[in-house]
Order: structure tokens, then sequence, then C-alpha cells
């Protein structure tokens, strides 16, 4: 094999993609343009989402023929806010949730409790056999209340459903456990759970406060959160957790999704800990899903900001699905960031969640302030006021925000698609990074990195020194190296090292695999 051409360009005074700033950063007027496009273009696909006889949402552009109880309370939210935005008329909103509670009519229930799955078509009412969980369910009630409180039409239909919901069958007044499963067929409840353990259930269990079925003293204390690798970044589309005990479980929990992406040489975050992932994959989490790191906009925006633009980067972006006639470009449902795979179809809950959670953001508190002027909701705000957000409490939550500091920074290698998987001839492009996570500047860093094959040949190394500004991300050098002639099965290893002073603090290492052509 004839020596290959190694081109370095050291880039070091290129424009950071993170200006150093106090936490939490507002986002400036161009960045918040950017995030409103996102905003737009996600409503665009989600507002063809749903099955035209029922007008159900459908569960993603893979299953159309089912939907959940998650997606369709998400949906009903996302409609409501649609027309407060302008994007669709009042009278079409309203039919469009009419004919989904027609549609909920005719489907099997206890109590108005469905099933976790059920069909969208209009025309089987049959529930789909499988799991069904309390925290998945309570988005249906919640979007209820947010159309019972944006059309007055529609509030005394919202009423009776939400009046039928027996919330004191998922309390268990000896053990004050909640109950997160329940069988509609045996009409029963099942499987107790610690509130204080189970933050999936804290939306429930405030609508279960607010009804006066169950005791406000079970609302558990504010609490540490456990020191574990990741945590779920539920997010709070309905209560505004700014100031809040949940909303400080959910900032501490997105600040260890940041640390953890430093750790493992990820460029980008958004893990979903509860989601299936095989043993073997668990200590990195490979699959990154977009609406998890938008959850967490009222805490870091322009971290999240940056990381939609990262996912971006590595193709997490899918053109309209087939079958989805005017929708503009939007986030696949998953990423895999150690290789670049992306899943090929929309999740509807996900982008659901995209949209609410980018509307709270840029419309002034949008569906929190819906969903908290419901009757039902204000009461349950008034037995339990740690549940309500305040501007001193709001204060409180920035400068812990602001307090979170991280004093070595960590380096990650951001490849140009499918350079992770090449075929001969194509331009292996890759690009290293460093990023800080610092209150404080850090200086005195350097980031040694070789590329070799499987013979031991160095192919290119280099050694990259920086200084970083508070939370500041840096592009340290690109690389580019032509790969013709080389068999398919070869393996390449990029190893590099993170030095302080000559000190090594850190070692990452990809391999990179050339494929054979379709």
């Amino acid at each position: 094999m004839k020596k290959l051409l190694v081109i370095v360009g050291v880039a070091l005074s290129a424009v950071s993609l993170v200006q150093a700033a106090s936490w939490p950063d507002n986002l400036n007027r161009n960045e918040r343009r950017r995030l409103r496009t996102l905003m737009e273009n996600t409503w665009d696909g989600l507002n063809e989402m749903s099955a035209e006889v029922s007008g159900l949402p459908y569960e993603s552009t893979l299953s159309r023929g089912r939907t959940t109880s998650s997606t369709i309370g998400l949906y009903l939210a996302s409609l409501c806010a649609a027309n407060r935005l302008g994007y669709i008329r009042e009278d079409e909103a309203i039919r469009r949730i009419e004919r989904i509670l027609s549609s909920l009519d005719a489907l099997p229930h206890w109590n108005r409790i469905y099933p976790d799955v059920l069909p969208a078509n209009g025309q089987d009412t049959d529930p789909i056999p499988g799991d069904v969980t309390l925290a998945s369910y309570m988005n249906l009630p919640a979007g209820l209340m947010v159309v019972r409180a944006t059309f007055p039409r529609l509030a005394r239909r919202c009423t009776d459903f939400l009046s039928a919901i027996p919330w004191g069958a998922f309390y268990d007044r000896e053990t004050r456990r909640l109950y997160r499963r329940f069988d509609i067929v045996k009409r029963s409840a099942r499987d107790p759970a610690d509130p204080a353990a189970d933050d999936g259930l804290r939306l429930a269990h405030f609508l279960m406060i607010a009804t006066g079925q169950v005791p406000p003293s079970t609302w558990p204390e504010a609490g540490e959160v456990s020191e574990t690798p990741l945590r779920p970044i539920h997010g709070s589309l309905f209560l505004d957790p700014r100031g809040t005990c949940f909303g400080r479980t959910d900032m501490l929990a997105t600040w260890r999704q940041m640390e953890h992406a430093l750790n493992i040489g990820s460029p980008a975050w958004g893990w979903d800990p509860e989601a299936r992932v095989p043993a073997n994959e668990a200590p990195t989490f490979p699959l990154i899903h977009p609406y998890v790191s938008a959850q967490a906009l009222p805490f870091f925006p322009r971290e999240v900001l940056n990381n939609f633009e990262a996912l971006e980067e590595m193709g997490a972006l899918l053109p309209p699905a087939r079958g989805l006639r005017n929708s503009s470009v939007g986030y696949s449902d998953h990423i895999n960031w150690r290789t670049g795979e992306r899943s090929k179809y929309y999740s509807t809950d996900h982008q659901a969640r995209l949209f609410l959670a980018m509307a709270n953001y840029l419309e002034r508190s949008l569906i929190w302030r819906t969903f908290q002027s419901d009757p039902l909701a204000r009461t349950g705000l008034r037995m339990r006021s740690d549940c309500r957000s305040t501007e001193y409490r709001r204060t409180l939550m920035r400068k812990a925000i602001r307090s979170l500091s991280r004093k070595t920074p960590a380096t990650f290698w951001w490849f140009a698609p499918d350079s992770l998987m090449p075929m001969a001839g194509d331009l292996l492009q890759a690009s290293l990074w460093a990023r800080s996570l610092s209150a404080q500047p850090l200086k005195g860093f350097s980031e040694r990195w070789r590329l070799t094959d499987r013979a031991g040949r160095i192919l290119g190394e280099g050694e990259e020194p920086f200084d970083l500004a508070p939370r500041e991300m840096r592009k340290l050098t690109d690389i580019m190296i032509p790969t013709s002639r080389l068999r398919p099965g070869v393996i390449w290893t990029l190893k590099s090292q993170l030095l302080q002073d000559g000190r090594e603090l850190a070692t990452m290492e990809k391999d990179i695999r050339f494929r054979r052509r379709d």
C-alpha cells in the first residue's frame, strides 16, 4: 500500500461553538430564531401524523395502525399550542380534538383509563396487549386539561372524561404507596412504588392530590439525587419545573448527562437510561434521543441548542417521511453516536415532546401557563405550594446552575457521515474537539493522537495544546486521509490521550472498519 497523505490543519483560533458566559445562558435573537425554525418544522411533521378516519395520532411513521395513551395526550396539547401559535385555525383544532374524543369513546376503557397501546385506524376496537403504566397514561388527562383551559366549548366534555378517572384506585392507604401499573380487564391497579423513588409518577401523584383522593402529605420531600451514572430527564411539559424540587432533579440529571458525554467522548448527549439497551452497550448508551435534551431547555438552553446542532452534524435530521405531504425535515427518533446510524422513522410521542418543550421556552411558558390555569391544576398547586414556580425559587435555581463546574476538560472526535465505516476510496474526515464544563478558565492541556493500522504502522499523529475559556467548545484539528486501494474488513485505530503538563488524564480509542460497496 502506497504511503497515505495525511493533512492536518490546526484550528486553535477557530470560532468557538460555545461562548464564555454564566449559566443559565439566555439565547440571543439569532439563536432563538434557529430554535423557532426547528419548532415550526417539528410541527409541520407532527401536523400530518394522525389517522384520517379516527383523528388519533399514530405511534410513528412505521406504526400507523396503533397509538398510545401518552401520544394522544401530547398530541392534544400540541393542537392547543399550534392554535395559540397561529399554525392552525381554532375551528380546525376543535374539529380534530372532537374527532379524537369520539374515537376514545368507542374504545374499551376502565373509567376512562385506557391501555398503553390502542388501535389508531378507527375500525378496530380491541386494545393491543402489553404493559400498562400509569406514568405514560398520565399525559392523556394532562392533555385534556390543556384542552379544557384552551377551548371553553370543549370544557364540559373534558370535565366528564376527567371526573370519571378513579384516582384513588392507584393509592394504597396502608403503605402510602402509589401503584404504577394497571389492568383494565381486571379493573385493578398493581405494582406499588415509592413516589419518592419514582420520578416518573410525579404528574400522576400531583393530580391524585389535586382531586382530593390522595393526601398531600404523601408528596415526597426534596432529596439528593442518587449517584448513578445516568438518570432519566423526565422533563415537565405541564408543570413549570423552574425552582421546584422535581425541577432540581431534572437539572442535576441533565448535568450528569453532559458530564457523561465528556467522560465517554461523545459529541452529543440525550440518553434515555430507561430504554432497553443490550447489556454489552449499557456502559456507553449508544442511542441518543433528540427529545431528551429538549426537556432540559428550562435549565441549559444554550447547551441544548448546541446539542441540537451536534446532532444535525451527526445526521440526525431526516427528510420528510413517505406519506407525509408537507412536512419539513425533522429529527429521527434516535441516532447511535458511536456508529452514526440513525433510525429511519419519526416517533409522534417524541416529536410532540420536542414541540411542546420548545413552545414552553420560546412562547413565555405557553403549555405550563395553560395547564396551570386549569381549575384542577390550581387546586393541586394550592395544596402543594412546593410545586409552584416563583421568581425567588427560580433565582435560587439559577444560582445552583451557576455553581456547577467540572475541573477538567474533555475531548471528542467528530467524524463526517460514514467515516467510521468508510469504503475504499472515500476520504476519511474527522475533527478533534475540546469541551469545557468549568466555570473557570482551563489552561495547560493538550491532546496527543495517533492513527495506526493493524500492523502498527503510523498513518498520522500529532499533539494539540489548548486552553479553554469557561464552558467553551473548540475545534483543535482536522484530519483528512485518502483511503484508495484498501480492502473491505481492514481496520484502522485512532487513539488519543488527554494530557495536563505531561500527565495523562484520559484516553480514547476508536476503530475504523472499511466496508464493501453496496
